[in-house]
């Protein structure tokens, strides 16, 4: 989450900078407007100066979508991360439901290593269940599994 923090940061800042080349141009463009109000203008000049401010303006629209779509981004990835986070705590309560307190041990293993692990396991008929779901557990084998965790 500091990263999202981070970039929380960054894009106000970004807002903030944004926010100020547009009062820049717009006092460019009030300049260039009293300036044609002189007497004699220079038709050389206001056209260089309206190139100017045509590309600052180009320039500012460039970084506005860039803002938007890293804004739309940023929610995206908050959205997956989310969901994810929400996968491995559901993965881990059902870890710890069957009995398996090594998650983070098998979340470490190399995909290849995991794999045949599981393999392994399914081809050996393993499964683990917790042992006060398996029907021949009595009330009292089940009463000290209790105890034993």
């Amino acid at each position: 989450m500091q990263s999202i923090s981070n970039y929380n940061k960054n894009r106000l800042k970004l807002s903030d900078t944004l926010r100020e080349f547009e009062n820049q141009i717009q006092s460019l463009v009030s300049d260039l407007d009293k300036y044609k109000q002189k007497e004699n203008p220079s038709e050389k000049y206001i056209f260089y100066k309206q190139q100017q401010i045509n590309s600052l303006k180009n320039t500012l629209e460039v970084f506005i979508e860039f803002q938007e779509s890293s804004t739309a981004q940023m929610i995206n990835y908050t959205k997956e991360i989310s969901k994810l986070s929400t996968t491995v705590f559901k993965l881990e309560g059902i870890c710890l439901y069957h009995g398996i307190c090594n998650f983070s041990y098998y979340l470490r293993m190399r995909k290849d290593a995991l794999i045949f692990t599981i393999k392994e396991a399914f081809n050996n008929g393993y499964r683990q269940t917790p042992f006060e779901l398996l029907p021949e557990a009595t009330l009292e084998d089940k009463k000290t599994a209790k105890f034993l965790i």
